[in-house]
């Protein structure tokens, strides 16, 4: 929250693996790094990352909104069951994980694989989308950042259109979450039109599923503006933005209007519009593409940035000139921030 650091989860290989002719050993390389930032937005020296466990690939983080007394939190991969550990960083410096950590869902056959997690506006909650149950699980936050399952939790049976939850967001202004839904599980790449479910929560953290709204294929990113106005999505298979203003006394959502391209390459091995973010000042969002393709071609094709600016009044976001070529030759980012 202080802008001072960057945190990211580094997703090693596959516990057990293989080793090949070249490589007798396996190692995981499961863990999150840490840069601090500097003024002009570049990045110092990296600090020292913290190892999440061998059978563990972190994938999803969030961080308590809150200059003091801030806490991350990391989804994980865990084998056979996903978990999420808690995080205390003082300084940049991560440290050990909290007292319990990690956290498994409960039960703890359900919480696999939480992708994509949320803090609520409150503070009080973190949600976590389970892409593979599915189900949406739930978390309070105590006084010192551990965490502890709700006793309602995982909400798999709020709705019995949760297919493939994948990404979640909190209103910032309201008690509600919306989760997207892919409508197709991983890896393989969805084929129809997928969802965004809201849901409500009171003093307990329980979700009340409300209602469904219809978006494009591949709902992967889900991000809503600092001021709780509008909320967008981006299918990634479609390579589209959709967009929606947010009723902040009943949560509920009214389309901007039609989708927009992202203009980014359509391809069939990484799809396009993978992930998105708002500005601080709510007037742009900036979509990642993972346009490559990532397979194909020596180095692998780079993949893109949208910059779309946001009509204060309608919230429909349109497009402001062509992607920018990111630096780097990975195609496929999955990331922004």
């Amino acid at each position: 929250p202080t802008g001072n650091f960057l945190y990211v989860a580094n997703h090693g290989i596959p516990i057990p693996c293989t080793p090949t002719p070249t490589a007798t050993t396996c190692t995981p390389g499961n863990d999150v790094a840490v840069w601090a930032i500097n003024a002009n937005g570049t990045l110092g020296t990296e600090g020292p990352a913290v190892t999440i466990s061998a059978t563990n690939q972190p994938v999803g983080l969030a961080v308590t909104p809150a200059t003091t007394g801030a806490f991350l939190y990391v989804g994980s991969n865990d084998n056979p069951n996903g978990t999420v550990e808690a995080l205390h960083p003082v300084a940049g410096v991560l440290g050990a994980q909290l007292a319990g950590s990690p956290y498994a869902a409960t039960p703890p056959a359900l919480g696999n694989v939480p992708y994509n997690l949320a803090v609520d506006s409150t503070k009080q909650f973190v949600y976590a989308a389970n892409v593979d149950d599915p189900s949406v699980t739930g978390y309070s936050i105590g006084a010192s950042g551990a965490l502890t399952a709700l006793a309602s939790s995982p909400f798999s049976v709020a709705t019995a259109s949760l297919i493939a939850p994948y990404g979640v967001a909190a209103s910032p202004i309201g008690q509600f979450i919306y989760v997207t839904d892919l409508h197709q599980a991983p890896p393989t790449l969805p084929a129809g039109a997928g969802s965004v479910d809201l849901y409500s929560y009171d003093g307990t953290g329980a979700l009340t599923f409300v209602t469904t709204y219809p978006v494009g294929t591949g709902p992967y990113g889900i991000a809503i503006d600092p001021s709780g106005q509008f909320l967008y999505v981006s299918n990634g298979v479609d390579g589209t933005v959709s967009g929606f203003t947010i009723d902040p006394t009943a949560g509920t959502l009214i389309s901007t209007g039609a989708a927009v391209l992202t203009g980014a390459s359509s391809v069939t091995v990484a799809a396009p519009a993978t992930a998105l973010v708002v500005d601080p000042s709510s007037q742009y969002l900036y979509v990642a593409n993972g346009d490559g393709p990532t397979t194909g071609s020596s180095p692998p094709a780079g993949s893109t940035i949208s910059v779309m600016a946001i009509d204060q009044a309608t919230g429909q976001p349109a497009l402001v000139g062509a992607p920018v070529p990111a630096s780097n030759t990975g195609g496929g980012t999955t990331a922004i921030a």
